[in-house]
């Protein structure tokens, strides 16, 4: 069923390889000589560019928009955006992978602020610059990797992008189904 609205980027037969294409003159047909697909062929949801074709949220707000303000405030926005939003996947998705990510540079600055602050006292007994330079390299690697992670995932998320991180990803893709309605009760 090609064309229709429900097909995925993954659903388009992909084209074949340029040695098993056109003659050498005749390159209308092939997707790197910049010829458009058919209208019926264009997917409606591309991967990488997923906010808008999820639909409204009861948030009154743009999918991206709420998507990236799930990681304004680290655990607190997600679980704000998480609990609000009932309709849209991909805001739900990045809002608890915004709080599992959270989780996770939570565990990993406690264990390198533990770390440094041993390398820091094992320099202060045994006055050993090696040791209070290495406390100082853990200290600044651990802020440069939490910012890059947070920032980047929040830059994602606000563009429209439908990033995956490697195992949080998939447990924010398993919560991030909306929850069942109740059926309404009938109108009288």
């Amino acid at each position: 069923m090609v064309g229709s609205n429900s097909d995925t980027y993954q659903d388009l037969v992909p084209p074949p390889p340029p040695w098993q294409g056109a003659a050498p003159g005749n390159r209308a047909g092939h997707p790197i000589s910049g010829a458009q697909p058919p209208a019926s062929q264009v997917p409606s949801h591309v991967p990488w560019q997923a906010a808008e074709s999820w639909g409204p949220t009861t948030l009154s707000l743009e999918a991206n928009t709420a998507a990236g303000a799930s990681y304004l405030l680290l655990f607190i926005t997600g679980l704000l955006v998480y609990f609000n939003e009932r309709n849209n996947r991909y805001v739900r998705f990045h809002a608890m992978q915004s709080i599992l990510l959270t989780g996770i540079i939570t565990v990993f600055s406690v264990v390198a602020s533990i770390l440094s602050a041993l390398c820091y006292d094992i320099a202060a007994r045994a006055h050993l610059l090696v040791f209070a330079t290495l406390g100082s390299g853990i200290a600044v690697i651990a802020v440069v990797a939490v910012l890059c992670a947070w920032l980047g995932m929040m830059i994602a998320a606000w563009t429209g992008h439908d990033l995956h991180l490697p195992l949080v990803g998939a447990y924010a893709e398993r919560y991030a189904a909306p929850p069942v309605q109740p059926p309404a009760p009938p109108f009288y």
